[in-house]
């Protein structure tokens, strides 16, 4: 099965609407072994692998819209080549940092996103932070965080970090996919197109798309 990180054709790169199985296929092989285990903190530090019974709580709209992350990011052109551990890294911070700023119960990393989305959205935050607990990513809350970590300071960031470590991450992981995000935006930007309705397009393709 092709990788999720292999170049997009012609069509998709010129395009925000790719067809739905091309997209699919391109990111469903990593994401199918790595969403399963993504509610468990810390699993990847985890000696055995988690029974598909407790992965079978991941709502289906969290899987769709991971996938719409790298489906965008691949439309950005962003993405390190397919098969290196910096490919592999970036799906597993794309699946993590979901749970930890949707699901994630710590203090620190919710007011975080509470602050950065209310700093973008103004009234419209709260709407909108309780649609990503039930939808998982979204474009305002993806951008809201790329916005807030690249003027937060040093202590912000540091208190996030033992929210981001029950999800195996970091501080660095959650820069680093912050970068990946405002890169996005700027290489999307220069083709002519919008991260958010890129990633909207994508993510009617996915699983658990509100039809």
């Amino acid at each position: 099965m092709p990788s999720p990180f292999s170049r997009p054709s012609s069509t998709i790169d010129r395009h925000i609407h790719a067809p739905a199985a091309t997209i699919y296929l391109r990111a469903v092989h990593l994401l199918a072994g790595l969403w399963l285990c993504a509610q468990t903190p810390g699993w990847a530090a985890s000696p055995a692998p988690v029974p598909i019974e407790r992965a079978g709580t991941t709502p289906l709209s969290y899987v769709g819209s991971a996938m719409a992350v790298l489906a965008t990011l691949e439309q950005a052109r962003v993405l390190p080549p397919e098969g290196t551990p910096e490919a592999n890294h970036i799906v597993q911070s794309v699946i993590q940092l979901q749970s930890a700023f949707t699901k994630g119960e710590d203090p620190d990393v919710a007011a975080f996103a509470t602050r950065a989305v209310a700093a973008r959205e103004g009234t419209s935050a709260s709407e909108l932070l309780r649609e990503s607990k039930a939808a998982g990513w979204t474009p305002e809350l993806l951008i809201a965080l790329a916005e807030a970590e690249s003027r937060a300071s040093q202590d912000e960031l540091a208190a996030l970090r033992g929210g981001l470590k029950r999800y195996n991450m970091s501080i660095g992981d959650f820069r680093n996919f912050m970068a990946l995000v405002r890169s996005a935006e700027r290489s999307l930007e220069q083709q002519g197109l919008d991260f958010s309705r890129a990633y909207a397009a994508h993510r009617g393709s996915m699983p658990g798309a509100v039809r």
